[in-house]
Formats: structure tokens, C-alpha cells, sequence
């Protein structure tokens, strides 16, 4: 008798967990406070990044001008086919889930880029897979580095 309500109370607290469990797309997010930061230094007037709900979950979407331009990147705006080049090899187009780094082969982003007040954004991926920066938030600031002593 003390197995099956010992059993019926893991059930029941089972059900609970579960149903307190936020479903898929529903989790909280670390809250952003605007600020950008490249390598240590706050980026004065830089757009804020901001969470976009996107197929896969919600993608932090980074200004990519401000940060590029604080990593020592060239940035060219091509209007005529809404493209970003920077430097001389990496290339995104808005709308596109796909950028290109000289020949190889695109690499698959997480949302793709969009055009918000003007500016140009990114998803964090991005940043970290095309540019290969650690990026991610931290106390409320969008954080981009070179080089971290985190890991």
C-alpha cells in the first residue's frame, strides 16, 4: 500500500512539473540593458540588439556595422542586391539564412539578416561562426571578443 501512494504522489509531482515546464519557444531570456560591447569597450551610439522570435526560438539579433566596425572590418552597403560585404571576403544579403566567406561553401545562419531603423542585424551565430568571436550576454550587455578567459 505505501509503494503504490508512494507511486501515485511521484506521479502526481511528475504531472506538476510538467505542467509548470514552459513549452517549446517559451523560456526566459537574459533581459538586455542596450548596451554593446566589443573587446572591452562600450560602443557609443550603437543600435541595441534585441531578441527576435524566429522559427527555431528566439535569436538575439546584433547590429553588425557597429560590431565589424569595432573588430577592424571595412563595412560596404551593396543598395542595388541589399548586401553587406565585409572586408573583401564576407558577404550576407537581407532575407538571406545564408552567409559566404570568400569561396567556401555559405554557412547557415539562425534567422536572417534584417533591416530595423535603418541599421543592418545580424544573428549572434553570426558573429560567432562566420566572424569566429565569442559572443553572448552577459549582465544584460551584448558582449563580442576577440579572445576570452571565460572557458
Amino acid at each position: 500500500m505505501k509503494i503504490k501512494k508512494f507511486s501515485a504522489v511521484v506521479i502526481i509531482a511528475a504531472i506538476m512539473i510538467l505542467a509548470a515546464a514552459p513549452v517549446a519557444g517559451e523560456y526566459n531570456l537574459p533581459p538586455l540593458n542596450g548596451e554593446l560591447v566589443v573587446n572591452g569597450e562600450i560602443i557609443e551610439g550603437a543600435p541595441e540588439p534585441f531578441w527576435l522570435d524566429a522559427e527555431n526560438g528566439s535569436v538575439l539579433m546584433i547590429p553588425v556595422r557597429a560590431v565589424a566596425e569595432a573588430l577592424g572590418y571595412d563595412v560596404y552597403w551593396d543598395a542595388a542586391e541589399h548586401g553587406v560585404r565585409l572586408g573583401v571576403a564576407v558577404n550576407l544579403w537581407i532575407g538571406s539564412y545564408e552567409a559566404h566567406v570568400g569561396r567556401m561553401a555559405p554557412i547557415e545562419l539562425s534567422a536572417a539578416p534584417l533591416i530595423k531603423d535603418g541599421r543592418t542585424f545580424v544573428p549572434i551565430d553570426f558573429i560567432r561562426n562566420v566572424l569566429g568571436q565569442y559572443a553572448y550576454v552577459f549582465e544584460g550587455q551584448t558582449v563580442v571578443e576577440t579572445e576570452t578567459d571565460m572557458f
